[in-house]
């Protein structure tokens, strides 16, 4: 373990009665801060490794796991994803900022594209914690920027949702014992890319048998990778039952894996985020193949797909683009983990409130 702040069990209390107790701490009105607006803390970051079995060959996988959170601290090292990426918002090992939830720290889970990194949508992660939330994230290892290789395993289109799952899995354990307990009982899921596709898995679109049993055949993944446990693993999918909203971001799984009607058995709410200048991940989506669920659709327009993740400013300024994914994002989160009626959200969320003038948004 990389972060020793993070393994310290929280102790049990056995404190004798007392006449006088404490009065209880009084939590702020978190629903009264602007959801567009960064919230009132720092941002914290750490990362340690877990292992885990992995369900499409039954062999033990390490994978590092990213955590983001709130503090207080207003200086610190700053994080650098990949050895290579440096954020300077968010500080390695900062003091946590206790929860300011009754439920602890509200749960966002996120998913990095095709040879991407847990950290490539920090904007993301940092809006979060600013608000009081934790944000974990896998490395879905062999499949990062420094461990990818071609071509991929049949696997791997499950293997990252179980990934999710595990990283849930750390924090809700021994590893959760930041200031207060992290509430993994209702987490929204968000990923880029191939991370849209993982997020939709997560959230209980179903794998296509005819589909994967063709993706065998197309000689496209590692020789050897299609086994019968693989294929049990696509049968079984990857939903995670501590999910309650999904966000996918420029991706979603292709036809050629949950066929046309895959994506209809998701039964969570879903938030699509996509840009007018992205090349085909939205697959219709919110258009044909997703009838049956409860979805809403941000096309930003100009948007590429860099604009969700690295940033790069295609024909959108990349700031621009980071306050319209968050504007809608964090609300849509809000709205489902914390209950939040207030008006400014749901003007956001029933489409009466114009974030900006280059999102068209569509509700079904």
């Amino acid at each position: 373990m990389k972060r020793a702040l993070f393994l310290l069990l929280l102790p049990l209390l056995a404190a004798c009665p007392t006449d006088d107790p404490e009065p209880p701490v009084e939590l702020p009105d978190t629903l009264s801060w602007n959801p567009q607006e960064l919230g009132p803390f720092n941002v914290g970051y750490t990362v340690w490794d877990i292992t885990y079995t992995q369900v499409t060959d039954g062999e033990l996988r390490t994978i590092p796991v990213h955590l983001w959170y709130p503090t207080e601290d207003a200086t610190g090292l700053p994080a650098v994803y990949e050895g290579i990426f440096t954020d300077e918002a968010s500080f390695v090992d900062a003091e946590p900022a206790e929860p300011v939830h009754a439920a602890g720290y509200p749960v966002l889970a996120y998913s990095h594209g095709n040879q991407g990194w847990a950290g490539n949508s920090d904007y993301l992660m940092r809006h979060f914690a600013s608000h009081g939330w934790v944000i974990v994230a896998p490395d879905h290892i062999g499949n990062t920027l420094t461990t990818h290789s071609e071509p991929r395993p049949m696997g791997l289109w499950i293997d990252r949702s179980h990934d999710v799952s595990a990283a849930i899995d750390a924090i809700e354990g021994d590893l959760a014992a930041l200031a207060g307990p992290a509430d993994t009982s209702t987490i929204v899921i968000s990923g880029h890319s191939f991370g849209g596709h993982t997020t939709w898995i997560s959230a209980g679109a179903e794998f296509d048998e005819a589909a994967v049993e063709a993706q065998c055949d197309s000689g496209d993944h590692l020789e050897g990778s299609c086994t019968s446990q693989v294929l049990d693993a696509f049968a079984d999918g990857g939903e995670d039952p501590r999910l309650v909203g999904a966000i996918p971001l420029a991706g979603t799984p292709s036809v050629g894996w949950v066929g046309d009607d895959g994506l209809n058995a998701v039964e969570l709410p879903v938030m699509q985020i996509s840009g007018s200048l992205d090349y085909g991940h939205v697959d219709g989506a919110f258009e044909w193949r997703s009838d049956d669920v409860d979805i809403s659709w941000v096309e930003i327009e100009g948007g590429c797909h860099a604009s969700f993740a690295l940033g790069t400013p295609c024909d959108l300024p990349a700031e621009d683009a980071f306050h319209m994914i968050v504007s809608y994002a964090f609300p849509f989160a809000r709205s489902l983990v914390l209950g939040d009626d207030t008006a400014i959200t749901t003007g956001i969320l029933d489409g009466s409130t114009v974030v900006d003038d280059r999102v068209t948004y569509s509700l079904r």
